[in-house]
């Protein structure tokens, strides 16, 4: 599981995700970012599942389809293929071997912003096997069979405890906010809160991380940006705790700001007066953690 949001407006789409990479063991591997732009569309392809899928199913993507209309057409015949061609080493990853797309983009037929998705994985077929009824408002993914995202897509779903936590109102319109990076944060934010097992009958851990990547797509381009991050540390397990997120000024998030930092020891009085004049000059206090 990863974070993986959209936020659609008529004039812009937002990907939003998290950068922790981790093992089988929920152990964090690496921290970079799991979207991936493409530019000519112009749009956005992020994906869940094994990594190799990330980079190199976008590029492919990115050779093969001139814009995203034309990928969002045959996005299910793709990932089949693209399945087919690696089932090898998907297969190394068992239960979890199987590759989730999410992709944004600016529609030209549309003349408006335009989200889809498409997995390799039968949630219909599994949880018929499993005897498994799905409510009215719950819809089971097909293999292979693309989903339109009307405005929103939030996976995993966070608990509205977690949300409400995080200073989020789930009924809010999103076309009427100008701005959706604050938002998507704040997703990810209540997101962390959320632990489940890699694998079945591992531990629950938690599996968001690292910093949150913005990416943004209107009829212009694709627009990537870093937003706020977390203090998870490469080898160990996530360990997140509410309000352990560091937030960087920005239009719609300014934080308090922080305390003066301390001079380094051992200055002589001359050196600490020049020391302080400089930090006067500069600013002090970037960035502090929001509780």
């Amino acid at each position: 599981m990863t974070a993986i949001n959209v936020l659609l407006q008529r004039e812009r789409a937002y990907l939003i995700t998290d950068a922790a990479w981790y093992d089988a063991e929920g152990v964090l591997r690496n921290i970079a970012p799991k979207s991936v732009a493409v530019g000519h569309w112009p749009g956005a392809i992020a994906t869940r599942g094994p990594g190799l899928a990330n980079s190199v199913l976008a590029t492919e993507a990115g050779l093969q389809f001139p814009d995203f209309d034309a990928f969002a057409n045959g996005a299910a015949e793709f990932l089949k293929a693209w399945t087919e061609r690696n089932a090898e080493h998907l297969a190394e990853w068992a239960e979890q071997g199987h590759v989730e797309v999410i992709a944004i983009g600016w529609s030209k037929s549309r003349d408006r912003t335009r989200g889809i998705f498409v997995s390799s994985r039968d949630d219909a077929a599994e949880a018929t096997a499993r005897g498994i009824e799905a409510d009215n408002d719950t819809r089971l993914e097909r293999a292979f069979e693309v989903f339109e995202i009307e405005s929103g897509y939030l996976r995993p779903q966070p608990t509205l405890e977690a949300m409400a936590a995080a200073g989020l109102d789930p009924d809010m319109d999103l076309e009427t906010q100008p701005v959706l990076t604050g938002t998507g944060a704040r997703i990810v934010v209540a997101q962390r809160e959320l632990r489940e097992p890699i694998m079945t009958g591992g531990d629950p851990v938690c599996f968001v991380g690292g910093f949150v990547v913005n990416t943004v797509v209107d009829r212009t381009g694709v627009h990537v940006s870093k937003g706020i991050a977390f203090p998870d540390e490469v080898g160990r397990r996530i360990e997140a705790t509410r309000g352990d997120a560091f937030w960087p000024h920005s239009a719609d998030h300014v934080p308090p700001p922080a305390g003066p930092p301390e001079p380094p020891p051992g200055l002589s009085r001359q050196q600490r007066r020049a020391w302080e004049a400089q930090q006067r000059r500069k600013g002090a206090g970037r960035v502090r953690a929001v509780s």
